[in-house]
Formats: C-alpha cells, structure tokens, sequence
C-alpha cells in the first residue's frame, strides 16, 4: 500500500485524482480572483463553495483536522460579505422581481448547509455557527436543519411544516436528535446514513457518483461526508464505533472534538 492509499481517509479517491483536483482548484481560485478586480462589491457565494469543497478534498486526502481551520474562517467571512450585500440588495430585488435573494437556502443548499452546520458543532465555534444562521434565507423552512441548530441555539425557532419528500431520507437524522437514548439515538444515526448517498444523489445529482469519473478534466469529487450526523454523535457524546462501517461517516472529526473537549 502506497503512502497515499495509507494517509487517506474515503478510499475512493485516486492519487491521479489528486493532483488533477489541486490543478483544477488552483486554476478556479485564480480565475474567481482575477474576475472579482475592479467589482465594487463582488457576491462571494462562488469563493465560499470553493472553501467548503477544499475543505472536504482535504479531510477526504487525509490532510491534519486543524489544517481545516482557515477554509472554515474563510467560509465564515465570505458568509459575512455575501451577508451584506443581501441585506443591501434584497429589498430592492424583491420589490423589483418579487424574488428572494439569500445566502443559504434550507431547501436548496442540500448538502453545503446541514454539513456547514455540523462542522461548525465539531469544531466547537458556536460563533461561526450564529454567522451561519444569520445567513439563512426566512423564507423556507426544513424541520431537521431547524433542529439540529437548536442543539447548539436552543431558542431557534423550528417549524411546524412537513419537510417535502425528497428530504425524507433525513427523517432517521431528526428521530436521532429528538431519541432519549443512546441506543436510540445509535439506531436512527444507522439508519439515517444508510439511507444517506441514495438520497443525497436524488438531492445533488451528478455530484454523487462522481467519483466514478476520476481520470477526466471535468471530475470535480471532493469526498462525501456527513458532518451532520457527526455532529449529532459528537453531541449526544455515544459511543460511534458501530457508525464506521459508512465510509461517508467522519469518524476522525468525532475523535477530534472529543480530544478538543477533553482538553477543555
């Protein structure tokens, strides 16, 4: 086995994908960049999906948890610029087009929120967490998302609405939250990530399976994770050993913050 087959964390990626994905964010960084000179204010959405798909190649290539830091402060402060130029220009838009401009959309950010969210648990910044929150778009409503944020902000309002079907796959995720008991908790976690890539390819389409298309210019894989059960694990403090059969479960970020919090 190859160093690199050793360091990784999701061995689905390939050492050829690997140099191929760093060419590729390099060349995207460096255009978004060159784009954005002489913008009076440019939306930084792009730079912040950037961030976010870095952050998981990193984890994914096995790459030190606290190399993850800086992507995070970076998400956190394009949430904040992309924030202000929604709370300038969303009145104005709405009034012209009857159209809602935001920066995270519950029913449309599908796998970039609940994961933003989770991280910001697993790295303990509930600072983060409130800018992340701060940003969500009013207008729609998911009652799972809205749970697990009041796990860290009890005072979040959650929905009464039934979340539509394509987010059904998440129901085991909620009924983890809401159980009263380890074993409980454990079962619907289980659940939940087995029915996670299945429904997340419904969700985001030809993102899942990408992996398939390692070798080709146009593969953007990054991994796949579900920070958000993580999160929910980390803070019902169970045991998560019997959740590491899911090659998409971030069973390193677990121990990191329990090592982080132990510390404490």
């Amino acid at each position: 086995m190859s160093e690199f087959e050793q360091k990784i964390r999701q061995k689905l990626i390939t050492e050829q994908h690997y140099y191929r994905y760093l060419q590729r964010y390099n060349y995207l960084l460096e255009s978004m960049e060159k784009a954005k000179i002489g913008v009076k204010r440019p939306y930084m959405g792009p730079f912040l999906e950037l961030a976010y798909e870095k952050l998981c190649f990193d984890y994914t290539v096995g790459e030190p948890i606290t190399s993850l830091i800086p992507y995070m402060e970076n998400i956190i402060q394009y949430t904040n610029q992309s924030l202000v130029i929604v709370n300038e220009d969303g009145e104005k838009v709405w009034q012209e087009s009857q159209v809602t401009i935001d920066v995270y959309n519950k029913m449309a950010e599908k796998e970039l929120l609940p994961n933003l969210l989770g991280l910001c648990i697993l790295f303990e910044r509930t600072d983060w967490l409130e800018t992340i929150v701060s940003a969500i778009s009013p207008i729609d409503d998911e009652i799972t998302i809205d749970v697990l944020i009041a796990m860290k902000i009890p005072d979040y309002p959650i929905t009464d609405e039934k979340s539509p079907g394509i987010f059904s796959f998440r129901r085991p995720l909620l009924k983890a939250i809401l159980a009263t008991t380890e074993k409980e908790t454990l079962k619907h976690l289980d659940d939940y990530l087995n029915r996670w890539y299945k429904g997340m390819k419904r969700l985001v389409g030809e993102y899942i399976d990408s992996h398939l298309y390692q070798g080709t210019d146009i593969c953007g894989f990054f991994g796949y994770w579900a920070f958000d059960a993580a999160a929910v694990a980390y803070l019902k403090n169970i045991d998560d050993s019997s959740l590491y059969k899911y090659l998409y479960y971030p069973k390193d970020m677990v121990s990191y913050a329990h090592s982080k919090r132990d510390c404490k």
